[in-house]
């Protein structure tokens, strides 16, 4: 009988783990849909590029990119465009449905949905709206030369446009003579021709002119310019390094119109990470002194000790085109020590094994006081004035701690006379010594 309940005990065990594993994988399998499982592989579906090429659609003039953010995607055609388009899709994931570079009738400012399918056979489905610009619109939304049309770039270099104007920067040595311009605009056409070798003389404006479905037109002028290349690809390297100046070093710049011993070079310093670019570093950065013709070396004196600072350069060329090279930083160092509270004196309280020693906190020019640290050492000997005397010659008691002013020293005999003394030190390891003060234990009896 004994057994048999015995197995009725062990059965009805078995039953509830498989009930609560059973209960576990259907809390798991019912609230999956809450795992994000986006990225493992197998599981990531996404679109990342949709673009109209003007190749692949008649109707346009230039190609047409879509603006996707989350999922959705918009894009914006020229007034009268046909909007049976042929989008070309680039995809993360298994397939797109409606498929790449199928056509597809669209209707203005109407959603149509896109759905990828990742690996596992699971959907993420994209709402493509195409919106066809007004009658009297005429604006360049993108102006750039592509890599592909411009094989003597090695990279595609976009233009900056703020309102009817357009800058852009090609590199050092680049024959603008013959550009290819790939233009983005809203409008029924575009002269000079879009896709079309066009010359951009340094420096000197090229008008393109935008006609509306209305006859109305929008003349915008493209600047192209050859600023000034930084030496050893804009690196930046330092020297001289002290508590208050750091020497910036770089190697001088070269340009196509400027002798290079012309070429004027101005340095900037921030505490901050945050010059980039030549509009950041004019934003964000204090400058040293005022441009200078042909150096490549410069001290940055007035720093604080220990103190993280960044650095660069702006050089510029005749014609006032400026190029930032390449942000770096460098610490400044501290060498000065600690300053002892209430000039180094240490007040004792004695007991027959134990002395309390007291003094003042310490002051730094760089560390902050609560974070000064302090180590009591002593001695049964007169030798331990300085610092280098009491880590040769003293006993610690225990290790440094941080904003201390007290402390205990136990095990002392009765009746002798010892010294002792404090070191303080600061977040660079400088070191200053208290005075010593020499104090004997009272009798034990």
């Amino acid at each position: 009988m004994k057994i048999f309940s015995i197995y009725k005990i062990k059965v009805r065990k078995q039953y509830l783990l498989l009930t609560f594993l059973v209960l576990s994988a259907f809390i798991f399998l019912t609230t999956c849909s809450f795992i994000d499982l986006t990225g493992l592989d197998g599981f990531e579906k996404k679109i990342t590029s949709f673009v109209f090429k003007s190749s692949e659609n008649n109707g346009l003039i230039g190609n047409i990119t879509g603006v996707i953010k989350s999922d959705i995607i918009n894009a914006t055609v020229p007034y009268g465009t046909d909007l049976d388009l042929t989008p070309s899709i680039t995809i993360i994931g298994k397939s797109v449905s409606p498929g790449n570079e199928v056509q597809q009738t669209f209707v203005d400012g109407v959603g149509v949905p896109y759905a990828v399918k990742a690996e596992d056979d699971s959907t993420k489905t994209y709402l493509v709206t195409v919106t066809v610009a007004s009658k009297e619109a005429k604006d360049i939304t993108a102006f750039g030369f592509l890599q592909t049309q411009n094989p003597s770039l090695s990279t595609d270099i976009m233009g900056v446009i703020s309102d009817n104007t357009i800058t852009i920067d090609v590199p050092m040595g680049t024959d603008t003579s013959g550009l290819v311009p790939t233009i983005s605009f809203t409008g029924e056409s575009i002269d000079p021709p879009n896709n079309t070798a066009n010359s951009f003389p340094d420096g000197t404006g090229v008008t393109y002119t935008i006609t509306a479905g209305d006859g109305s037109t929008c003349v915008y002028t493209v600047t192209v310019y050859k600023p000034p290349a930084p030496g050893n690809s804009g690196t930046l390297s330092f020297s001289g390094i002290t508590e208050d100046s750091i020497t910036v070093n770089w190697t001088k710049g070269d340009d196509d119109q400027t002798p290079q011993e012309n070429l004027e070079y101005l340095v900037y310093y921030s505490i901050n990470k945050n010059l980039n670019t030549v509009s950041s570093i004019e934003a964000n950065g204090t400058p040293v002194g005022a441009y200078t013709q042909d150096i490549n070396t410069l001290p940055v004196s007035g720093l604080s000790p220990d103190i993280l600072y960044y650095f660069n350069i702006i050089v510029k060329d005749q014609n006032d085109y400026k190029t930032a090279y390449t942000m770096n930083s460098q610490n400044t160092i501290d060498e000065t020590p600690p300053v002892q509270g209430g000039a180094g004196a240490i007040t004792t309280i004695s007991g027959p094994t134990l002395i309390i020693l007291i003094w003042t906190k310490a002051t730094d020019n760089a560390t902050q006081q609560n974070k000064l640290q302090y180590l009591v050492y002593y001695s049964l000997a007169d030798n331990i004035d300085t610092v280098a005397n009491i880590e040769a010659n003293g006993t610690p008691v225990g290790t440094y701690m941080n904003n201390i002013s007290t402390k205990t020293v136990n095990g002392l005999s009765n009746s002798t006379t010892y010294y002792f003394n404090v070191i303080v030190k600061d977040q660079s390891n400088n070191k200053t010594a208290y005075i010593m003060i020499s104090q004997t234990t009272l009798d034990g009896t």
